[in-house]
């Protein structure tokens, strides 16, 4: 039988795997989304564009975030020398900051 502490410790589980499977590729698609419309094709090169949560999520950063509040998630490849004029310095801070907001 399981007990009632058991069954929300089991259910707050589940309700974090699928907001972090959810919200992580969402963060690093519109990353690979933006800096591509700003010019750069490297994240469609290194296969980030994509709503696929296995080429975002890091599996250690899953375990770390799950039991110590602090997490990570593949790092999305943006080569700046590729985004070019005009407003090369707002195209830059909109890639850079695009899994921010």
């Amino acid at each position: 039988m399981v007990s009632l502490h058991e069954l929300r410790s089991i259910i707050n589980f589940v309700i974090f795997l699928i907001s972090y499977v959810v919200s992580v590729p969402l963060a690093g698609y519109a990353r690979a989304w933006t800096a591509e419309k700003m010019g750069d094709d490297t994240p469609r090169q290194a296969g980030f564009l994509t709503l696929n949560p296995l080429m975002h999520i890091e599996l250690l950063g899953v375990l770390f975030i799950y039991l110590l509040g602090i997490g990570m998630w593949r790092q999305i490849p943006v080569n700046a020398r590729n985004i070019t004029p005009p407003l090369r310095i707002p195209k830059l801070l909109l890639v850079f900051s695009a899994d921010v907001l």
